[in-house]
């Protein structure tokens, strides 16, 4: 089931082919028992988003709050949300159901597309037309997602999602000024860690080092923790140990909201 409403009333799902030479931002959200998880946080990074490139938000938090609750209300499943806003400043939500089956360990590669920089398009923005991240997607072929390298050849992220790393019990994972989104999963995930007595440490890491590891995990909005399997041609447990826990400690997390 999908509904895409524009301004509040319900359009046709092609309401969404924007123009290709206009910056649209947008924000991704789901929920938790029914209610979206970290609204204030996804509002606010939607709000930073405009504001680099001067769109005005006319929708606000408690619009976004009234329309998940109600569309999540007689449905069984969790519900997932894109929302958009155009130049013009209209505001568009898309709605769908997110899958209740167990996601698999994964297999991921690298990009052979490097982030901008933040100096040229900063990693805070989310913008549908960041180039870097469209040819790494289009690019990604049968991977789950693909590692992105930064400017100085360090890692910095999928293209949606955020990467973690395991050694020796240790959780390791690339700082923002590798030009990272400030990812809200991510954040999550740092705390829930080290409210578990995990030691995480934000570090530089060279594309060599990713295969050393013992443990490898993405995080990202709509799925929460995904356990990665193979890079390249290395494989690795999926999920280890850490990860496992990570994955627990996650679900009673977001069992609070």
């Amino acid at each position: 089931m999908k509904l895409v409403i524009k301004n509040g009333k319900e359009c046709k799902e092609d309401c969404l082919k924007f123009s290709p030479y206009e910056p649209v931002v947008y924000e991704t959200l789901r929920t938790y028992n029914k209610k979206p998880h970290s609204l204030k946080e996804h509002f606010k990074r939607l709000l930073n988003s405009a504001s680099l490139v001067n769109i005005k938000v006319k929708i606000t938090e408690k619009n976004i709050e009234d329309f998940v609750v109600d569309f999540c209300k007689d449905k069984e499943k969790e519900c997932y949300f894109k929302i958009y806003i155009d130049p013009s400043s209209s505001f568009y939500i898309e709605a769908t159901l997110l899958e209740d089956k167990a996601l698999q360990p994964v297999k991921i590669a690298f990009s052979p597309y490097r982030k901008a920089p933040d100096s040229s398009v900063p990693s805070q923005l989310k913008v549908i037309t960041r180039s870097d991240i469209l040819m790494t997607r289009i690019n990604k072929g049968d991977n789950y997602d693909l590692l992105m390298l930064n400017s100085r050849g360090f890692v910095a992220e999928g293209s949606f999602s955020s990467a973690f790393f395991v050694k020796d019990g240790v959780l390791f994972t690339p700082p923002l000024d590798c030009d990272v989104l400030d990812g809200i999963t991510r954040k999550n995930v740092i705390e829930v860690a080290r409210s578990s007595g995990i030691k995480v440490i934000e570090k530089r890491i060279q594309p060599w080092e990713v295969f050393l590891f013992d443990e490898i995990f993405l995080t990202h909005t709509s799925k929460g923790i995904v356990p990665v399997k193979t890079v390249v041609n290395k494989n690795f447990e999926a999920p280890g140990k850490l990860t496992k826990h990570l994955i627990d400690a996650f679900k009673s997390f977001v069992r609070k909201y």
